[in-house]
Parts: structure tokens; sequence; C-alpha cells
């Protein structure tokens, strides 16, 4: 597997204004529905976002599945990639291409476990300069998809549904790793602030403020995606987002839009 180098700076005018743009992560829990929301984020906004879409050696689910780019196991090796892992048999991972995107002004929106988010600043660290690291934290919003937990059937339901019937072990094993690892992120002493839209202008507000404070640091957003308010979840996720982005380029494919 292609390990990943430090690359130097993008040398950019230091007397030009910072292109930089703005570093969407949606993650959640297994079948939190993250995956969806973001679909439906990309649909319904007039932010100019661009998906990251994951490299995978697994077959296509549908005809017509769409975030993944289906590769050989050899183009998989063979290119650099940000976090790469595997889930039984098959290998994911992020170009490190795209996600440099981010530095010339893309906005960009990634779906990311929590595994990996629970790791994100050694991630940043060993796939970018010192320097463009800690740019890219300052510039990043994390939304944590999560669920009721008496919502736990349906989950699994919709887990074995798409993965298959022999599956169900390893939900039960993602379940636990999952909370494995938001006690890891807890562990970190990130901010985190639980949004609902009953009380959506009170939480931005603590939001822009820790963005105050902590203007170097991501801030952990968690929103509840309750069974049947799709378009709330979305429509909270995306207050956050206008909540939080700095100023970035519209990528040049949407500007004539």
């Amino acid at each position: 597997m292609t390990m990943v180098e430090t690359q130097p700076g993008l040398g950019i005018d230091e007397h030009e204004p910072d292109p930089i743009g703005n570093l969407i992560i949606i993650s959640g829990a297994t079948a939190s529905g993250k995956t969806t929301v973001t679909q439906r984020l990309i649909e319904s906004s007039a932010l100019p976002m661009e998906r990251i879409v994951t490299m995978t050696t697994r077959d296509p689910r549908t005809k017509d599945e769409e975030g993944y780019d289906f590769v050989s196991k050899e183009k998989f090796e063979n290119t650099p990639l940000v976090a790469p892992k595997k889930y039984g048999k098959n290998f994911y991972g992020t170009p490190t291409k795209k996600l440099r995107d981010i530095f010339f002004g893309t906005n960009l929106i990634w779906n990311i476990d929590l595994s990996q988010l629970s790791h994100l600043d050694t991630i940043f660290r060993d796939a970018f300069s010192p320097e463009e690291a800690t740019k890219l934290l300052a510039h990043t919003t994390i939304i944590v998809v999560s669920a009721p937990s008496h919502f736990y059937v349906e989950h699994k339901k919709r887990f074995v549904e798409r993965a298959g019937k022999e599956s169900t072990s390893d939900f039960a094993k993602r379940i636990r790793a999952d909370a494995a690892s938001l006690r890891d992120i807890q562990a970190q002493h990130m901010p985190l602030i639980t949004h609902t839209p009953q009380h959506l202008e009170d939480t931005l507000g603590r939001l822009k403020q820790e963005k105050a404070i902590h203007p170097l640091q991501p801030i952990v957003n968690v929103v509840i995606n309750e069974e049947g308010k799709l378009a709330e979840t979305v429509a909270v996720v995306r207050q956050i987002i206008q909540a939080t982005e700095s100023k970035g380029h519209t990528p040049p494919d949407q500007q004539a839009q």
C-alpha cells in the first residue's frame, strides 16, 4: 500500500489572499444515515461543495451507487491515499490529491467513519506538512450524525439489507468499534455541541463562541438524525456549515452555474 510522504508548502504567494476552502467532515456510527444526509445536503444546498469520492476495491452494491470510485487492488495500492482502511476483504481510502484541493479554494465534503475521526489530527499530519495540517484543521467543520438508541433494531436491519445477511455479526462488531471511537474522541476533550432544531439558535451561538476561543481546533457538532425527519436533520447540518464557513473560492466547475 502506498505510503504518503509529507509534502512541502504549496508555493502560494504570501501576499495574495488566503485561498483555502472549507472541509466539511460528516461522520457517524454504522447505519446512522450519514451517507444519506451527505447526499441530501449536496442535492438541496446552494452552498458550493464538492464531495470527496472514496476509492474502494469492493464491488458496487447497485449499478448507480454513488460516493465511491470502484478500482482494482493494483490501482488502489499504487495511489497515494489518506487513511486507507480494510473492512473484511475490501480496502477503502481517500486520494490525497483530492483532499489537497482545499488549499486552492475548493469547499469539500468528506464522509469518514468514527475511528478515522478519532485520529484526525494524526491523519492530517501524516499526509501533509505541519503547517498545512494546522491550516486544514482550522478550516474543518466536524459533524457527527447520531440517532436515538431505540432505533438500534432499525439500524441493524438497514445494515444487513445493505451488506447481506452474512454481515449480521459484523454489525455488532461495528457498533462496539463505534462506541470505542466515541470514547476516544471524548477523551481528546475537543469542544462538543449537540444540535437540535428546537434549540438551534442557542447552540449555533455557542458554536460561534467556541470557534472564537479555539480558532485552530475542530469542534464536534452532534446532530440527532430522528427517524422520519431527514429534511430537518439536513437543515440543521446546513446551518452549522453556514455558521462556521470561512472565506473560500467557488470551484471553477461551479462558477458558471
